[in-house]
């Protein structure tokens, strides 16, 4: 007898390849979803890093009501705070600016939010 892979047995064998090359790339794409959201996540957490650290000069109490920094209030940012921020945010709407509240309970602090929006 001749000892030959048959038609049947060629055809099945590239049926579980293509099954199993089909799952390995199915993991791939997804892996490369899940770090471009990542990445997005993680540039809006600098954003909003460096609006805060803006906010640093104006912390002392008498300048809250001098229409700074931590006057109550939204506030909008519409430059990018520095050359080296990725500015795309800023073009999307990402980074929309802060508002600025009463402390919970107490008007001895000021509570901020820093509104940051990036698209999946």
């Amino acid at each position: 007898m001749k000892k030959s892979a048959t038609l049947v047995e060629v055809v099945v064998s590239s049926i579980i390849l293509a099954t199993v090359f089909g799952g390995l790339m199915a993991s791939f794409v997804s892996v490369r979803k899940y770090v471009g959201r990542a990445n997005k996540r993680l540039v809006a957490a600098n954003l909003a890093r460096t609006t805060l650290n803006r906010l640093y000069i104006h912390v002392r109490e008498d300048f809250w009501w001098a229409g700074g920094g931590l006057s109550l209030g939204p506030h909008a940012l519409n430059p990018a705070p520095s050359p080296t921020v990725d500015t795309v945010f800023y073009d999307d709407g990402g980074l929309s600016g802060y508002t600025v509240a009463l402390g919970p309970g107490s008007a001895q602090y000021r509570q901020v939010t820093v509104d940051v929006a990036f698209g999946d």
